[in-house]
């Protein structure tokens, strides 16, 4: 028997029975040989790896490339930050408003206001006129208005046309000015019968003074009939 199976050994038969055990057992000799960590990148045939190979859950984020992701590898509507827009934030605080007019005056910073801010200053002309046809004593009257309403009453002071400035009104009837708290009123000029700087005793000082403006007296001094006329400018300054 044994001399009938060497009677048919021949070189080519060793050689086809070696290569077909290493096909059949290669692979097994080889999964259990490999050392832990031995297989890398360049071991792995490219494309070898599908998605059939992967388990459930494989790949974490710790997986995956700060930035590599893109737009399109993310299904409709889960890409992060997409979708509904959230709610609206809290309104923020208003701008500060800028303190120059349209022809490039100083005025007061935005927005308007009510009640003038303490140390601000309005300015403003004034003027009356009447005709007297009866007694003598009548007052001639003229009204003075406020922009802005102030927090409190003021002091009123009446500067005679050519008398000089006070402390409290340290201006004149082409630049009123008034200190912090008054009413200065700058008489302007003559007309008529009035003198334009005789006061009448109609009001306490010859001034009504009101949080919103004021009301200026003066006497009729001319003979009936006649006409008079009062002018002037005024300051006042928020206490």
């Amino acid at each position: 028997m044994a001399g009938r199976i060497r009677s048919h050994l021949t070189y080519a038969n060793v050689v086809a029975s070696i290569a077909l055990f290493a096909a059949l057992g290669g692979g097994a000799y080889a999964a259990a040989t490999l050392a832990p960590n031995s297989v890398g990148s360049k071991q792995l045939k490219k494309k070898a790896v599908t998605n059939s190979k992967l388990g459930a859950n494989a790949v974490t984020s710790s997986k995956v490339k700060n930035g590599s992701l893109l737009k399109a590898d993310f299904a409709a509507g889960q890409l992060p930050g997409a979708g509904a827009a959230g709610p609206a934030g809290p309104a923020g605080s208003p701008g500060a408003k800028g303190d120059k007019g349209d022809k490039g005056d100083t005025g007061l910073a935005g927005p308007l206001v009510d009640t003038l801010p303490s140390g601000k200053t309005l300015r403003g002309a004034y003027g009356g006129a009447a005709w007297y046809s009866t007694a003598a004593g009548i007052p001639l009257e003229a009204s003075i208005s406020y922009a802005f309403r102030l927090a409190s009453n003021v002091a009123a002071e009446y500067v005679n046309a050519g008398a000089p400035s006070t402390a409290h009104c340290p201006g004149t009837s082409t630049a009123p000015a008034a200190a912090a708290g008054f009413l200065c009123i700058y008489a302007g000029g003559n007309g008529g019968g009035n003198n334009n700087g005789t006061l009448s005793s109609y009001g306490t000082d010859g001034v009504d003074e009101y949080r919103f403006g004021a009301i200026v007296y003066a006497n009729n001094t001319c003979a009936e009939p006649c006409y008079e006329e009062m002018w002037g400018t005024w300051a006042v300054t928020a206490p």
